[in-house]
């Protein structure tokens, strides 16, 4: 039996192959690097996120109390809910004050001229 051909491909095309497949394998061991490295300091920067957080909501509590985390989400939820309001409460009274003030400044522009 001779020798055939494994296949059809030139060693030019397993070089340029062998090399793609090294970049990606390097490529791939610099992404699990880069996961190992945020995934150690993730937690810090989540506790440090949690701690700005604890302080919008909770100004006037003490830094060196632990916070429950699912109780400060349901009060930042509450503390949304309650900005919603302030809004829709503030746009409504600029709509009411707002077009009477506008009004009377057109009419006093008007005794004017």
């Amino acid at each position: 039996m001779g020798s055939r051909p494994r296949s059809s491909i030139t060693k030019e095309m397993r070089r340029t192959r062998r090399n793609l497949s090294g970049k990606t394998q390097r490529k791939s061991s610099s992404r699990v690097l880069n996961r190992r490295t945020t995934k150690e300091s993730a937690p810090m920067k989540v506790s440090d996120k949690l701690v700005a957080l604890n302080n919008l909501i909770n100004p006037l509590q003490s830094n060196n109390e632990e916070v429950e985390i699912d109780k400060l989400f349901q009060e930042t939820a509450n503390y949304i809910v309650l900005l919603k309001i302030q809004v829709s409460i503030l746009q409504k009274l600029v709509d009411f004050y707002g077009s009477s003030a506008h009004e009377q400044v057109q009419e006093n522009q008007n005794v004017i001229v």
